[in-house]
């Protein structure tokens, strides 16, 4: 169940990040467009890697799996907290 949790997450991260740039204009070369970028793309890999784990079995592999989900789960939380601390610094 966590790995339909992680494409959902990736979908509706996807979805809303659409509908923003949409309602933006496009992609900013800031540290939020390009965080939120790279947030996606760790997600998607993510999720992949969460289909390989769970094939596999492997408990090495698991293990892996954790620690790099808590280096994605950091990334994410630059986009989603820089345009707080953006509006802060004003």
């Amino acid at each position: 169940w966590n790995l339909a949790f992680f494409v959902l997450g990736l979908a509706c991260d996807t979805i809303g990040t659409s509908m923003m740039l949409e309602f933006a204009g496009g992609l900013t070369a800031d540290v939020h467009g390009v965080s939120g970028v790279i947030a996606i793309l760790l997600m998607f890999v993510h999720a992949v890697w969460a289909l390989v784990v769970l094939v596999r079995g492997d408990e090495a592999a698991l293990r892996s799996f954790h620690r790099f989900s808590i280096f994605v789960w950091l990334v994410w939380l630059v986009p989603y907290f820089s345009p707080m601390f953006f509006a802060l610094a004003v």
